[in-house]
């Protein structure tokens, strides 16, 4: 049968988190739909980085009420195309996982090889390579862990689509691609879905089929990538706001005037996620609005001299 959208209302829930502005937002809402066509019972992402694709991963498993086991592996330390960071990556990571998830999932700090070893073979049913993008290192971790796939296994790789510096992901897939059945969706920099074990659900190489052969679908999928991804820039907008008003009240303190509280519209923001997903269109005029003006009067508070300074 062919996929129907409608099947998958999970697909349209906004993320209730939101870990950085991540390409892989545009592919959000594609994670409850693996994870309800495939049901997997090992699901590896590796290269993890903030963890928005992981975490959708997670929050799907357990949305659906899956009996899935997730792994995420990462040195967080960072390569060549995310540059190096420290320990605070990984922390926020724990601090939105831990509270949701761990009972089911695990973020491992490991290099790929090293993780390798602990998992059997023919043990993953879904395999996410999302880590240094070079064709020799995408190649690498292919190889590497392709004989833990399952029967039913299915790799994901993100950024197919990508063909600056040295990305080579692009090269890779166009040579194992054609050798089963799979799917290239090219926004958000790509993301190519191959099912590399022979025994996959009916469900699944239909919706693979009709990837290929429906551009509608694929706008569709786009258009809601989009809106994540629109949200979380809403989001930026509300954290600079938020910071335009500490500023704000950092001159009234130095000039006499009384400190005031964020405005509701920027404090309801920063503090409900889901209201992203719900009055983001009402109060976006409302928001610029606030903007506006907390602009302007720092611009006038910067002119008079602070209380400690004036003669």
């Amino acid at each position: 049968m062919p996929f129907n959208l409608a099947d998958f209302p999970e697909a349209f829930d906004p993320p209730s988190w939101s870990m950085g502005r991540s390409a892989w937002l545009m592919h959000l809402p594609l994670a409850p739909i693996l994870m309800k066509l495939l049901r997997p019972r090992t699901f590896v992402e590796l290269g993890v980085h903030a963890g928005d694709s992981y975490l959708a991963f997670c929050h799907a498993a357990r949305m659906l009420s899956l009996v899935t086991q997730c792994t995420a592996i990462d040195t967080w330390k960072g390569d060549a195309h995310t540059k190096s960071y420290g320990p605070e990556i990984l922390e926020r990571l724990r601090a939105a996982h831990d509270p949701h998830f761990r009972t089911f999932s695990r973020l491992l700090q490991s290099t790929f090889d090293d993780a390798a070893p602990s998992f059997p073979d023919g043990t993953i049913d879904l395999l996410h390579i999302d880590g240094a993008h070079a064709y020799q290192a995408v190649r690498h971790d292919y190889e590497t862990w392709l004989p833990k796939l399952s029967s039913r296994g299915v790799i994901l790789f993100h950024d197919t689509c990508e063909r600056t510096e040295d990305y080579g992901v692009w090269k890779l897939w166009e040579e194992i691609s054609p050798q089963r059945p799979s799917a290239n969706i090219p926004h958000g920099h790509g993301l190519g879905i191959l099912a590399a074990g022979p025994e996959q659900p009916a469900d699944f190489l239909s919706f693979l089929l009709d990837i290929q052969s429906r551009p509608g679908l694929v706008r569709i999928l786009e258009t809601m990538g989009n809106r994540i991804y629109l949200l979380d820039n809403f989001r930026v907008a509300v954290e600079c706001l938020h910071q335009c008003q500490v500023l704000a009240n950092h001159w009234r303190k130095n000039s006499g005037q009384p400190i005031l509280s964020p405005t509701p519209n920027i404090q309801l923001a920063l503090t409900d996620p889901p209201y992203f997903g719900t009055s983001v269109v009402r109060d976006v005029h409302q928001l610029a609005m606030d903007a506006l003006n907390l602009v302007a009067e720092v611009m006038a508070l910067r002119e008079k001299p602070p209380a400690s300074e004036s003669p």
